[in-house]
């Protein structure tokens, strides 16, 4: 959905509505379908973590992740499918590593994780999509912090840092 904000923006940029900047829809893509979804998710787990609902928190966690960092792709013009060779346009499906590693070769960027950061962000790429607990599930007492941390080092780039020019 296009704010007044959004609208202003744009009438001021182009010189008709229907001659958007592509920068300028992508930026609105990812701020309304990943990044504003993605605090909806993290909330649901923080949510779910005190509800002691293990996997829907595990879920809820990963999803929050997944949506962050296909919006840094976007706000930065990057394209939010995997650019795997061997396949035209792959999805990502839920692999958080794939992701990350996309996001971190971003030019400029200068975008890294802490550690313990990356270490939760193994830990919801292996348990987060146990949804259907296909597999032994497990969490850890701190995991709500550790989940923090990380939203905390991630959405902090959920925006675009391309310069904005005005006639």
């Amino acid at each position: 959905a296009i704010d007044r904000e959004d609208a202003a923006f744009m009438s001021s940029n182009s010189e008709s509505a229907h001659n958007i900047p592509l920068s300028t829809i992508l930026c609105v893509y990812a701020r309304d379908i990943f990044r504003n979804q993605a605090d909806f998710d993290y909330i649901a787990a923080r949510s779910n973590f005190k509800l002691h609902l293990r996997q829907q928190f595990l879920w809820s966690s990963q999803q929050a992740i997944e949506k962050y960092l296909k919006a840094i792709l976007l706000f930065n013009g990057h394209s939010a499918k995997c650019p795997d060779i061997n396949k035209p346009k792959k999805e990502f499906g839920h692999h958080l590593d794939m992701l990350l590693r996309s996001v971190i070769a971003i030019p400029n960027l200068n975008f890294s994780l802490k550690y313990q950061d990356q270490n939760f962000l193994d830990f919801l790429t292996s348990q987060g999509p146990n949804r259907y607990i296909s597999s032994a599930a497990y969490s850890s007492f701190d995991a709500l912090e550790r989940l923090d941390s990380l939203v905390w080092h991630i959405r902090r780039y959920c925006q675009s840092f391309k310069p904005v020019t005005f006639n």
